[in-house]
Formats: structure tokens, sequence, C-alpha cells
């Protein structure tokens, strides 16, 4: 009896050896199978190879991430550059010395904003993009290649009111060119078009998703009702012209309309995004920064200083802790081409670092004015 005793107690700790040894094994495949899995699933928080100055290269995995996730958009800061079509950018289309100094100062900023992992958009009217083709010069294929955006600017005589076959005409002038450049499905934004002509309507038959750089002037198409108290045309045309539009807080937060104005409409095809505070080398003289941007004195004289980059910050911060997280912000800054010259390296560099660091921080997100739109779609589901 005793023999037997000792006989079953032998294959029972056999059998807890056996069964404890099964299951570390089937554990470990377990883990090494989870393991797998998750890094399939994990999203990629890159930016690809923009530079890394402040800051480790996880720093941009920060809670914007867990952020999409949990449904809690962030706030997005973007730049815009107008290549504009007035009187003294005329020669871009035929003078290559001329072109030739833009591009450089383009990609002179390109390279400024790599270095801190920021991001730029260039929007072109017709003389760049010409000159572009003109003299053999694909920078803003070469923007886009380089992880920046491009888009279209197309100012339109804002007194008169065009027919729309016209105002559509006018649109795709100033489009085809940057489409040719850099191909339509690249080329979906345009800034300006404002005045007394149905600007939504044209914008959307020429084949326009987005419209930023909103100003005073695209209230003129309203009637009174629905613009701002005394902003009636000779006010507007005089006075605000370049002031933000829509003048309350969905000025920062971009939304679709199906029509001409400035109401939400979750259906419509056409997104409002703005949130531009202005020419940065004029925040000491037009603060405090918002929905008034002021007119600076020095004009295409000012300098860019140390204060206007703490101006910058302080707006981003002070928005950034208004904001609930309930839908996409966005900031917008104003870099016209003569910025990015040497002459602004120790401000240029300031801003951007200063940037970097609040990216890092979790606090805010680069995009380019296509990425914002890209973010849009993806909050309004389509």
């Amino acid at each position: 009896m005793k023999k037997n005793v000792i006989i079953y107690s032998i294959i029972g700790v056999l059998l807890v050896a056996v069964v404890s040894t099964a299951a570390f094994f089937l554990g470990q495949r377990l883990v090494s199978r989870s393991n797998e899995e998750g890094i399939e699933t994990l999203p990629d928080a890159g930016k690809g190879n923009r530079g890394q100055v402040d800051g480790d290269a996880d720093a941009d995995n920060s809670p914007l991430e867990d952020a999409r996730a949990d449904h809690e958009w962030p706030v997005y800061i973007a730049t815009m550059t107008h290549l504009e079509g007035g009187e003294a950018w005329q020669k871009a289309a035929t003078n290559e010395s001329f072109f030739s100094s833009i591009a450089k100062e383009l990609r002179y900023g390109m390279d400024m904003a790599e270095t801190y992992g920021a991001t730029l958009t260039f929007e072109s009217e017709k003389p760049f993009s010409l000159g572009s083709a003109a003299f053999d010069d694909n920078v803003l294929r070469e923007a886009l290649d380089r992880g920046h955006g491009v888009g279209t600017h197309c100012d339109i005589a804002p007194q008169v009111e065009l027919p729309l076959n016209e105002l559509v005409a006018e649109f795709k002038a100033c489009k085809d060119p940057v489409d040719a450049l850099v191909g339509v499905e690249n080329n979906l934004g345009i800034s300006g078009g404002g005045g007394k002509s149905d600007w939504y309507a044209g914008a959307s038959e020429a084949g326009f998703s987005y419209l930023d750089g909103t100003v005073a002037l695209h209230y003129l198409a309203l009637p009174e009702s629905a613009r701002p108290k005394g902003w009636n045309d000779k006010a507007i045309l005089r006075e605000f012209f370049h002031d933000p539009a829509p003048q309350d807080e969905s000025y920062f937060y971009p939304f679709l309309i199906g029509g001409l104005g400035f109401e939400e409409d979750s259906g419509g095809n056409l997104l409002v995004t703005n949130g531009c505070i202005g020419d940065v080398r004029h925040y000491e003289e037009t603060q405090p920064l918002g929905l008034d941007l002021g007119t600076a004195s020095c004009g295409e004289d000012c300098p860019m200083t140390q204060q206007d980059v703490d101006l910058a910050v302080e707006f981003v911060r002070d928005f950034v802790g208004q904001h609930d997280g309930s839908r996409p912000g966005k900031i917008t800054f104003f870099f016209p081409s003569a910025t990015f010259v040497e002459e602004n390296e120790a401000m240029l560099n300031s801003f951007f670092s200063t940037m970097q660091k609040l990216e890092n921080e979790g606090l805010v997100q680069w995009a380019s004015q296509r990425e914002v739109y890209d973010v849009m779609m993806e909050y309004y589901g389509i």
C-alpha cells in the first residue's frame, strides 16, 4: 500500500511538471503573438525625414497621437507664403533673375524649417508658377517632395461682381499652372479670391476643396445683415480689407460650407480654413494678436524681432489653454517670401526652435494647409 502511494506521488509530480512546462511555452507563444500584432498596428507618429534639434526622436510621439485616438483634437500650426500676382510680381513670369531670387528665398525657408521639423505652405498666383515652367525650376514640386505644402493664390478685383463663368475662369487661370507643376491631386486649396463675386461657387466649380486666407473682402459678397457691424462696402475696402473673416471663434476652427457665407454645413463641399494671425514681422506693432490684426506702420520694412517671436508663443499658449479638444483648432503664421533671408537667420531660428519645443510638449502639431484639410475630412467622417 505504502509502495502504491509513493508511485502515485511520483506520477503526480511528473504530471504537474509537464502541465507547468506546457503552460509556460503556451504563455510565451501568446505573449510573442500579442507583441507581433501590437507592432503591426502601431500608428506611424514620425514626420518623415524632417530634422530634429530639441528633444529626442520620440518627442513627436506625443500626447497628440493619443488625443486622436480619444477623439480629442489637437491644435495645428501652419504657415502661408503667398507668391503674389500684383504688379511688383508680374516679372516673376518673364525675368529669370527675379524668379530665381524668390525661389532662393523659398529654399532658404525650407532649409530653416526642416531643421526644426516645421512645415511650410507656398501658394502661387500666375506669375511665379508660369516662371517656374519657363525657367525649368519646379521649386513647388520640390517643396512637396520635401514634405511641405503647395496651393494656389488668386486675387480677383474685389469691387466688381463677375458672372460665374468669368469668375470660374479667373480661378482656373490661377489654378491650372500650379496643377501643371505639382499635379491636380496635390493642389486642392486656394487663398484669396474675396470680393463681390460668389467666391464659394467660383472656387468650388474651379475644382478647389478648401479655401484659406479668408479676409474681410470675402464679406463683400454677403448682405450687410450677415457682416460684422459697420462693415459696409466702403469700410471693408478702405479700412478692414485684410482683417480676419469670419469675425468669431470659428476663424480658428476650420469648417465646411455648402454655400456662400460662413455658416457651417457638415455636408458641404468647401472647407473654410484660416486661423491666420498675420505677418510674423508685424506682431510687435499690431498686438494684441487675434481677430483684429491692425496695421503695421513699417509695412514691408518691418524687421522680424524677438518680441514678434515671444508674442507668437504667448498667443499659441493662451489659445491652447482654452482649446477644449472637441474639434481641430488651427493657427496660421503668414511668412512673406522676403522673410526667408539670411538677415533673419537668428529670428527664424528662434521662431522655429520655440515652436518645436511647443510641439514636443504636446501642445501643437505642425501641418501644411493640405494636411489640415485631410484632418478635417477625418473629423467630418468623409
